[in-house]
């Protein structure tokens, strides 16, 4: 009988109720140390790197096979304004002049 469909003086059935996750987590030099962990359904994995910079999640799929998904941190960039790159140019044009004046001097 398909759970979804209803005929008058028929009982009715409830649908089953969707188990939360069970999740466990662990520290981990690499995503491979999850692998070694038995699979359980609705079961998650949570594997958070020792540097902090990469978490892994393990779990079983709708179809049974193990899956495995890698979120790293990303590292935020600020832009160099236009005064600033101009600026860091600046030093490095006068660290080098430095550099080969001691060199003279130094002979």
């Amino acid at each position: 009988m398909n759970q979804y469909y209803y005929q008058p003086g028929m009982p009715i059935q409830h649908l089953p109720q969707q188990m939360e996750p069970k999740i466990y987590p662990c520290v981990v030099d690499s995503p491979e140390q999850l692998s070694t962990i038995p699979p359980m359904p609705n079961t998650v994995y949570l594997g958070l790197s020792r540097d902090g910079s990469s978490i892994f999640q393990r779990r079983m799929n709708n179809d049974g096979l193990m899956e495995l998904k890698t979120f790293s941190l990303q590292q935020e960039q600020t832009k160099k304004t236009d005064m600033q790159e101009i600026l860091s140019r600046l030093e490095n044009i006068e660290k080098k002049l430095e550099a080969k004046n001691e060199s003279a001097n130094a002979s």
